[in-house]
């Protein structure tokens, strides 16, 4: 059986924080060309936001014989999830209040980049794990068929 390996783009997150981004600079420069002496501390937002982009521009999602591997962007931020603790997978839809990125939400925990959809994990302790994917239905599988194999067949 072959491991789950896809990284979904973080196309949302990418838009908002490149209009966050748009907005500072334009404002900073109109600043700037009025003769306001301060227009340069407009780009101190900037500096935050640069910093966000290589963190949070995608999610790799990786299903191995043993866990569920989470990566943000250039993996400094990561989540595993053993697979004998995952009782049930769904196929489930965020509302657009949950937004995006790694947060608390009502039910759980929501890891998610871009888009509505995502797989929603519910482990034996009771903790929810909604991972947000632009192909919920092959992660759904994927996590499905680890869970079907018995331990030793795992590999």
């Amino acid at each position: 059986m072959s491991d789950y390996n896809h990284v979904q783009p973080g196309t949302t997150v990418r838009w908002i924080l490149l209009g966050m981004l748009l907005f500072f600079a334009l404002f900073a420069t109109t600043l700037w060309a009025t003769g306001v002496e301060d227009a340069a501390g407009m780009l101190l937002p900037c500096v935050p936001l640069l910093l966000l982009f290589p963190l949070f521009h995608s999610l790799g999602v990786h299903v191995t014989r043993d866990e569920i591997r989470l990566r943000f962007g250039i993996g400094l931020i990561r989540k595993r999830i053993p697979l004998e603790d995952v009782r049930e997978t769904a196929l489930v839809e965020n509302h657009w209040w949950n937004g995006w990125g790694i947060k608390k939400i009502r039910h759980g925990w929501l890891y998610n980049v871009s888009g509505f959809q995502a797989v929603e994990l519910r482990t034996m302790r009771g903790r929810v794990y909604r991972i947000g994917s632009d192909e919920p239905r092959a992660l759904k599988a994927a996590v499905d068929a680890r869970l079907e194999a018995k331990p030793g067949e795992r590999a």
